[in-house]
């Protein structure tokens, strides 16, 4: 399946180097590589360099590893699928309708035909979900490695109460901060990461602080709905909306509702704040789009266990 989508992409003249990032792989990995052997702690957030440079900063070795990531990712999301039908049945033809509303995520394929890091960082964070707590705990330095910032992810493990109090803990650290917390959120928020001219995404960088937490607040529900590309119209953004659009179908389909994580919105809301361009807003939070429904239908099964042991 991602070797055809590679073939179509090369055929409509989508070059391996279309992201940017994808050339800085190919080009410069060795030296990194070089500069974290004589600094250690330099792994952290630039492991995905070590990689690229074991692999001779080969464009097809590196893209042929990322296939291997994505069809990984693939048979961990079939597994989830597979054992919780067997608690929430349903007819062979929407068993497998499903199925393919997950697997045939159109954006995550296209990732998996670039030399991007997004499909390794998917993988491991849906192999987190997927596993229990000491499985999780073990990839959290692992994923520092590659994404520091993907340490926010394990928020979304948290309780309800524990993300209340930690919201309230924020707003009580602002209050006795003040300016420090302040003029960090203007920094954030002054930096110009709007790379394609396509993307019309209001980012409210002009409201200055205001416009940080309105975009932290629309941000993630231009997200998690698929909302963007109706702000935003462009090809491609259609075809990164129809991967959550089949998200939201699948959670309707497999558990009857939609079910959004309090924690994965505030997770999403935090990279808001950090991130002023929405392409790379979509890169950061797409790990979350992916694992939404796979939580959602994990839970969709432990309530449904949960009845039955009471009846």
């Amino acid at each position: 399946m991602v070797m055809y989508l590679l073939a179509l992409e090369r055929a409509a003249g989508i070059a391996w180097d279309y992201h940017p990032d994808s050339a800085t792989y190919a080009t410069i990995s060795d030296d990194i590589t070089n500069n974290i052997l004589s600094n250690t702690l330099m792994i952290f957030n630039n492991g995905y360099y070590v990689l690229s440079s074991l692999l001779g900063m080969s464009v097809v070795g590196i893209t042929a590893m990322n296939m291997v990531f994505f069809s990984y990712t693939n048979v961990m999301i079939y597994r989830v699928h597979r054992d919780s039908s067997h608690y929430l049945p349903k007819g062979k033809a929407i068993w497998i309708l499903c199925l393919l509303l997950l697997i045939c995520n159109p954006y995550r394929l296209h990732l998996g035909t670039t030399m991007l890091k997004d499909s390794l960082i998917i993988m491991l964070f849906v192999f987190a979900v997927t596993n229990r707590f000491y499985g999780r705990l073990a990839l959290i330095p692992v994923l520092a490695i590659f994404r520091t910032a993907s340490l926010l992810y394990f928020s979304i493990f948290l309780r309800r109460k524990y993300i209340i109090a930690g919201g309230f803990f924020v707003l009580l650290t602002w209050l006795a901060l003040g300016d420090i917390v302040t003029l960090l959120i203007l920094d954030f928020n002054s930096h110009e990461m709007v790379f394609r001219g396509f993307d019309r995404v209001p980012t409210f960088q002009q409201y200055g602080l205001i416009g940080a937490i309105i975009r932290a607040f629309v941000w993630p529900i231009l997200a998690l709905s698929g909302g963007f590309m109706f702000v935003s119209p462009a090809p491609v953004y259609a075809i990164v909306s129809l991967g959550i659009f089949g998200g939201l179908a699948y959670m309707i389909l497999m558990t009857g509702r939609v079910r959004i994580l309090l924690s994965v919105y505030a997770v999403m809301m935090v990279f808001g704040i950090l991130v002023t361009g929405f392409t790379s807003y979509l890169r950061y939070v797409y790990p979350l789009l992916v694992v939404t429904p796979l939580i959602a239908i994990q839970i969709a099964v432990a309530i449904g266990k949960s009845k039955v042991l009471k009846e």
